[in-house]
C-alpha cells in the first residue's frame, strides 16, 4: 500500500516456511523512499542513501559488491528504534561508478561527506565485510563520529599474499 501523505512505499517479502509445504508468512516491512531518489554529492561523487525512523542514527555499511538494500531485513527492525541510513558504496548499486581504483580511506571520506550532508555529528555503525573494513578506518579517521561499532564477518584490512 501507499502512505501519499508521509511520501512512502511499504513492501513486503513473503518467504516459504515448513517441511516441503508452502506456508506464506509475512517476515517484514521494507520502508522505500516512494518517488525519490535521494543522492548525496561528497567526495566528488554522487552517492545513493536511504534513511528511516527517528532516534540515534544507525549507519549500516554493505559489503563488496553488495548495496544498501541488502539490509532489507534488518532496517524494519533498527527504524523503531533508530534513524536508520544505509547507503550504496562509490562503485555499488545507485551511486556513482568513476573510474578505479577505489581505497577504504576514500570510501570512509564517502561516508563522513554522507554523515556531514545529513547533519549527523557522530553514529552507531554496522559494517558487514568490506563495510566493517570501512567502519575501521572510520574508527581510525574520524574516531569521534563512531558512537559504537558492530564488526561482522571483517577484518581491519585487506592483505594480499
Amino acid at each position: 500500500f501507499r502512505d501519499l501523505h508521509m511520501g512512502f512505499t511499504w513492501r513486503y517479502r513473503r518467504w516459504s516456511i515448513g517441511c516441503g509445504r508452502y506456508t506464506p508468512r509475512l517476515l517484514s516491512y521494507t520502508l522505500l523512499w516512494w518517488d525519490i531518489m535521494p543522492t548525496l554529492q561528497t567526495n566528488g561523487i554522487e552517492l545513493y542513501y536511504e534513511a528511516a525512523g527517528q532516534g540515534e542514527p544507525l549507519l549500516l555499511l554493505h559489503g563488496l559488491g553488495s548495496r544498501g538494500e541488502d539490509w532489507a531485513m534488518q532496517v524494519p527492525v533498527f527504524f523503531l528504534s533508530y534513524r536508520v541510513i544505509t547507503a550504496d558504496m562509490r562503485g555499488h548499486g545507485r551511486s556513482a561508478k568513476p573510474p578505479g581504483p577505489y581505497s577504504l580511506p576514500q570510501m570512509a571520506a564517502d561516508v563522513i561527506g554522507l554523515l556531514d550532508g545529513l547533519d549527523i555529528e557522530s553514529t552507531h555503525v554496522i559494517g558487514l565485510s568490506m563495510g566493517g573494513m570501512i567502519a575501521f578506518q572510520l574508527a581510525v579517521d574520524r574516531p569521534e563520529r563512531i558512537r559504537s561499532m558492530v564488526i561482522v564477518n571483517s577484518g581491519p584490512s585487506i592483505c594480499f599474499a
